[in-house]
């Protein structure tokens, strides 16, 4: 949409559905987490991409969850 600045970001989860630190936030200001398991890949033309290999993240991390934000 024309005008409207949108925010992403891929977030990892423990059980309970919290963050342990801010470490586990990708976004913009921080583009790779989790040894760069987590990534934002790229983010063109009002498309958001992010690559995630599970194989290296930590046990404790049970859900990775994205979210976008409409400005």
């Amino acid at each position: 949409m024309a005008g409207i600045d949108v925010d992403v970001s891929a977030f990892l989860l423990k059980g309970d559905g919290k963050l342990r630190n801010d470490d586990d936030m990708c976004f913009y200001g921080q583009p790779s987490v989790a040894a760069g398991s987590v990534a934002l890949a790229s983010s063109d033309n009002g498309r958001t991409e992010f690559r995630i290999d599970l194989g290296p993240i930590d046990g404790m991390i049970e859900t990775a969850a994205s979210t976008r934000t409409m400005k």
